[in-house]
């Protein structure tokens, strides 16, 4: 949990106390990317350089377990890497107050250079300096949140909220969930065969994730069912991208003749006001899935 009531003297005694004995110790605010540093009285918090940086990156990481570590008031773990480099990161969420009451949420980072064989063994590596360690690490986690079938993201990713700040600085508030149900794909199944079904997903997964934007996500729940998330766009937008969507899973066709084509329905929620919660996000698959639910209704009629 988050520790509560640290003054700045106290937080900053404890970052210089620790950084003799690891590479780097520093405070960062998650939600604005950015190194925190100490003014020099002391007594104040100052916002510095972006804290990608030192990863020789140009925005937020993909995995960022110091968003993570505050969404979920815990510490988080994770390997991160630089000019060919293994580095262990650790991030752990505190509560610091200023001289005035104002209460701060920040991340402690510590970072430190692995060198540890039992690491690498882990890996398969036998060799310390075999630069394929990086590659086998990030396809790692790649893979954790990845749908092996369709290769778009998976439930993880979204019981994670990491769509919230996919190829954005600042995590999203305006948020939409479009929630996407192929119909009659059990009589794709049963009567073409699961091959085909398999192909079928494939394709469908493929049009969603060419028109989608890059910090977009697009996510499979399970069997036939996609969720579509949408940051920072107006309803307008979502309902001009769910007709276009729509189009473009239409022209997928289920036989030679091409006289049967793919079809979907869909329903959305949305807000202007995300809390990453499970309360707030199960609310708002709920009123997605019903969105869904009445449209196949009236599709059917």
């Amino acid at each position: 949990m988050l520790m509560e009531n640290l003054s700045i003297d106290r937080i900053k005694n404890a970052v210089e106390s620790m950084q003799p004995f690891f590479d780097v110790v520093r405070l960062v605010d998650t939600e604005e990317t950015t190194v925190i540093a100490f003014g020099q009285q002391g007594n104040t918090l100052e916002k510095k350089e972006p804290c990608y940086k030192m990863w020789n990156k140009e925005e937020r990481c993909e995995h960022c377990i110091s968003m993570q570590a505050l969404i979920d008031e815990c510490q988080k773990e994770k390997y991160e890497f630089r000019d060919n480099e293994v580095y262990h990161v650790l991030s752990r969420p505190v509560k610091v107050l200023d001289e005035v009451g104002k209460e701060y949420k920040v991340i402690v980072e510590i970072v430190n250079g692995v060198s540890d064989a039992s690491l690498f063994q882990k890996f398969g590596i036998s060799d310390v300096e075999d630069s394929s360690i990086i590659e086998l690490i990030a396809e790692t986690y790649r893979k954790i949140y990845e749908d092996p079938l369709t290769l778009v993201y998976n439930r993880r990713y979204l019981e994670e909220y990491l769509f919230l700040y996919r190829h954005n600085n600042k995590a999203a508030k305006k948020i939409a969930f479009i929630m996407a149900d192929l119909k009659k794909f059990k009589d794709i199944n049963d009567k073409m065969g699961h091959e085909m079904g398999d192909h079928v997903l494939r394709e469908v997964a493929t049009v969603f994730k060419k028109n989608v934007r890059k910090q977009d996500s697009v996510i499979r729940l399970g069997g036939d069912e996609f969720i579509i998330v949408l940051v920072n766009c107006t309803k307008e937008e979502i309902e001009a991208k769910i007709h276009y969507l729509h189009q473009e899973v239409n022209k997928i066709s289920l036989e030679l003749n091409k006289q049967k084509y793919v079809d979907v329905d869909f329903g959305y929620s949305y807000t202007e006001c995300f809390e990453a919660s499970k309360e707030f996000m199960g609310e708002l698959l709920k009123k997605a899935d019903q969105s869904m639910y009445r449209a196949k209704k009236g599709n059917d009629r």
